[in-house]
């Protein structure tokens, strides 16, 4: 029987495409396509200040709580930033509003709080300090932030210190120290614990409540630098990602500051001697870089560290990719938020329970 010819499958196109260029030089040097990405990015972030203005709290996700959404009282997701002493956190506040409210006023709250630390100072923020990063409305939840004394020792001491503010123990506006010695006169005081010696008057005096305690934890660290987190101190930060997950904070998200500080020294490092485009990928390739290596010291997912610019100061006009960044991290750590309180919410329910462990 002869065999039947059937006709042969076209080519795959697959196989036979060109590859493509990557983004960055495609656009580089086309005025058009420039202009084209702007007017995507300032859609999406029209997009995304717009949803962040108007979001309700667990809107979507009402179906996967374990009682009813009308017993939600709760109206407010509470950020809480740590970090080293000068790592950018108190900019970063600022530049949160001013890019949420694409202004470049800011309340007199955040003008008389904010204490801005210059490179050579040794501390900037010494008072734990809740502010409001989005009033709540009668249609919205609001976007409140605590900013933190700055680590500089990272001993056991800093470590409690940390502990008692997750656990949302500490006062709003105090100023958050501990006794660096036990009086000597005092023997009982040499039994006593470490976390035992903050000033009563920091702690509240009632018991901490959801409305009260963070919602999404933050570590901000200057990006700029070439060991991001210092060898000797990664044991500490480590720590204190291991107690939030024990928490419940299954999401830790890392902010990494001064990209625009990065990029200069790239600049000026290859610019005499590379094209724009050779720069600009090794800019891309830097920080990649510098990412990777809070990943390895920290373990934290690669979606959850973000490279950002401050604006460096009030009186600076917004700015398309700042603002972009900025608004895709502060929705990351929104998201966060709500899976923290989905889990506390749903922590009696056993799938849910075990992911708490």
């Amino acid at each position: 029987m002869e065999k039947e010819n059937y006709p042969q499958p076209p080519p795959d196109r697959r196989l036979i495409k060109k590859p493509s260029q990557p983004i960055l030089n495609q656009f580089k040097d086309d005025d058009y396509n420039n202009e084209s990405i702007n007017q995507i990015k300032l859609k999406h972030i029209e997009d995304l200040r717009n949803k962040i203005q108007t979001y309700q709290l667990l809107e979507d996700k009402k179906m996967f709580l374990n009682f009813t959404s009308s017993s939600l009282s709760l109206n407010n997701i509470n950020f809480v930033l740590f970090g080293p002493s000068g790592s950018g956190k108190s900019s970063l506040i600022r530049t949160l509003y001013k890019t949420l409210h694409n202004t470049k006023t800011l309340p007199k709250d955040f003008v008389n709080k904010l204490v801005i630390k210059d490179s050579f100072e040794n501390e900037g923020t010494l008072f734990f300090l809740r502010m409001i990063l989005k009033h709540e409305t009668e249609t919205s939840a609001g976007i409140r932030i605590c900013d933190t004394r700055g680590h500089l020792l990272m001993n056991k001491q800093e470590k409690e210190q940390f502990k008692l503010i997750v656990e949302g123990k500490v006062k709003d506006d105090v100023k958050v120290s501990q006794s660096k010695t036990r009086n000597p006169f005092l023997l009982w005081e040499f039994w006593r614990e470490d976390e035992e010696l903050f000033p009563k008057e920091i702690l509240r005096n009632d018991l901490p409540t959801l409305s009260n305690i963070p919602h999404t934890v933050i570590l901000v660290f200057d990006g700029s630098s070439d060991d991001i987190i210092n060898p000797e101190e990664v044991g500490f930060y480590r720590d204190l990602v291991s107690f939030c997950i024990s928490k419940g904070y299954l999401n830790i998200h890392i902010i990494l500051t001064r990209v625009d500080l990065l990029e200069q020294i790239i600049q000026k490092k290859y610019s005499s001697t590379k094209s724009q485009t050779e720069v600009q990928n090794i800019i891309h390739s830097t920080k990649d870089t510098q990412i990777e290596k809070v990943i390895d010291c920290l373990g934290v997912k690669r979606s959850n560290v973000h490279f950002i610019e401050n604006y460096l100061s009030e009186n600076d006009s917004n700015n398309v990719e700042i603002d972009y960044h900025v608004l895709k991290a502060l929705q990351e750590m929104i998201n966060s938020a709500e899976q923290y309180l989905l889990l506390y919410f749903n922590r009696s329910t056993s799938c849910f329970s075990k992911c708490m462990i």
